[in-house]
């Protein structure tokens, strides 16, 4: 694996990203800070940019990182489901961030790998598993 975007996957993805889609953002089961935190920055970023734009969690975020601008309409897997399912079903494209395996996500896994969208690694640990069309 090459651990960063080489330019040509970079400019496929900025013209992917040129015209408004619907996107999905995960991160890892009970995510923390930076989970969260870059999470909802790259939401807000691609909001700001014209897309339409879900943060799906696997499970719960901590309460004291509520104050994150966006974090109130995050779905929750665990408690909502159907509303997970369906962000999914609709996503064209998935940006995965802050976890380097799909077994980060726990339950959510096969929703994450069935998922028909493009998905797009965006992470800092080492060892990610192949699982996205661009890491």
């Amino acid at each position: 694996m090459i651990p960063y975007f080489p330019e040509e996957q970079l400019l496929q993805l900025q013209q992917i990203l040129s015209t408004p889609k619907k996107i999905v953002i995960t991160t890892h089961h009970k995510p923390d800070g930076d989970a969260l935190g870059s999470s909802l920055g790259m939401l807000n970023y691609l909001v700001k940019n014209g897309h339409h734009v879900t943060m799906v969690s696997p499970s719960e975020y901590p309460v004291f990182l509520s104050w994150m601008k966006g974090s109130s309409a995050v779905i929750d897997f665990i408690r909502n489901p159907k509303s997970a399912h369906r962000a999914f079903e609709e996503a064209e494209i998935v940006f995965c961030l802050d976890f380097n395996d799909p077994r980060r996500v726990e339950r959510m896994m096969e929703l994450l790998n069935n998922s028909k969208a493009i998905k797009v690694l965006i992470d800092h640990h080492l060892g990610a598993v192949n699982f996205c069309n661009y890491m």
